[in-house]
């Protein structure tokens, strides 16, 4: 009656037991099961080899249940994702083999990967300096932010705070408007400020900062505009 597919074999892979749960989920009776190797029928074909190895091997080797994702195939032919927990059995001759679809939880995951991926390379070619604040340091740069700092690369402003890149009379200022946006989330105002480069020069931007909550973490994302061309016509 357990909600989780559940399916015991014995030491050959043959399945011996199945639950409504897994008859549901993969589409095969225990009538059509019984006797059968699970994985010639279960498991993706690509993925066979793989976990007939992996399981027997951390079994043996005294894991007490051994957790495994994996694709698998239905008998109407759709492909599943799985997380797969394999625990042997009190009698020592059956193995329990409990089964948790995990398909669109995946394609979800994927999707968002992808989605990150684009959006970091729209982050790497943008004309304006972006960073990602946590708790004031720097969790990520692009690569127009490390010239407006006149650094070599944008891994050499990860993990050092963001404040002291700007002339220290403005600081306490930004500091407090970086307070207010972690405790107000969504977008701030906009301001001119001036950055102190690595080699001792100055360069006007404007800067725009947002905050967002993830994974329970407030971030703060700055835009960050060189400002030194427009100054220049202007003057």
């Amino acid at each position: 009656r357990m909600p989780i597919a559940c399916i015991v074999r014995d030491a050959a892979y043959r399945v011996v037991e199945v639950n409504p749960a897994a008859e549901r989920l993969f589409g095969w009776s225990l009538a059509d099961l019984a006797g059968r190797d699970m994985l010639d029928i279960l498991v993706a074909e690509d993925d066979r080899s793989m976990v007939r190895s992996s399981v027997r091997q951390r079994l043996a080797a005294g894991e007490q249940a051994v957790r495994l994702v994996n694709r698998n195939v239905t008998r109407d032919g759709r492909e599943l994702v799985c997380e797969w927990h394999t625990v042997q059995m009190p009698d020592g001759e059956h193995v329990l083999s409990m089964a948790l679809d995990i398909t669109e939880r995946t394609r979800a995951e994927e999707a968002i990967r992808e989605s990150e991926a684009r959006y970091r390379g729209l982050l790497e070619v943008a004309p304006d300096g972006v960073v990602v604040l946590r708790e004031g340091r720097i969790q990520y740069a692009n690569e127009a932010m490390a010239r407006i700092a006149r650094v070599e690369r944008p891994l050499d402003l990860v993990g050092r705070e963001f404040l002291p890149l700007f002339a220290a009379p403005e600081r306490a200022a930004l500091a407090e408007r970086f307070a207010r946006l972690a405790e107000e989330i969504g977008p701030g105002s906009s301001g001119e400020h001036q950055i102190l480069s690595a080699d001792g020069g100055v360069t006007e931007v404007d800067m725009r900062a947002a905050s967002y909550r993830w994974k329970n973490e407030v971030y703060l994302q700055a835009i960050v505009r060189d400002n030194t061309a427009r100054k220049l016509i202007h003057r």
